[in-house]
């Protein structure tokens, strides 16, 4: 089975004014809406049969970072995969939120893993790892989304 891993990042600027701070990051409005504009997929990425392993993190006062870690694409090639965030991407685009996605396309399940997520401790002191299942009417009622 081909697996394809996907990993980048986004975060908001040191000054949250992008100009001043020469680039490097979005204001916080923006990073917000690129992080909503993700919600906005997880219905088309559920049914292609993805998943994905992120994390938003603080990095100061009113600064934050997006890492995907990886987003990733059982049966799924890189290019089908490509095809599938192009919209999200297209999304964050929009929003000023320039990113360098880095794809690794394997011909197994377990490369694509490997290659992909990352090796970590889990329930330091500074933070704790966890998963969550969302019912899917979250994602479909608009109401419940917000």
């Amino acid at each position: 089975m081909k697996a394809t891993a996907v990993q980048f990042s986004f975060s908001t600027s040191s000054t949250n004014d992008t100009a001043a701070d020469g680039g490097g990051g979005v204001s916080t409005e923006a990073f917000w809406r690129g992080v909503r504009a993700y919600f906005d997929y997880f219905i088309p990425n559920t049914e292609a049969g993805t998943y994905s392993y992120f994390s938003i993190a603080p990095t100061g006062p009113g600064s934050y970072i997006f890492n995907m870690l990886p987003f990733f694409a059982p049966n799924m090639t890189q290019s089908s995969t490509s095809a599938l965030l192009a919209p999200w991407f297209s999304d964050l685009a929009a929003l000023g939120i320039e990113i360098d996605p880095v794809y690794v396309e394997a011909d197994n399940f377990h490369d694509a893993w490997d290659a992909g997520f990352p090796l970590e401790v889990v329930g330091g002191y500074a933070s704790k790892t966890g998963g969550r299942l969302f019912p899917r009417k979250n994602w479909e009622d608009e109401g419940l989304l917000n």
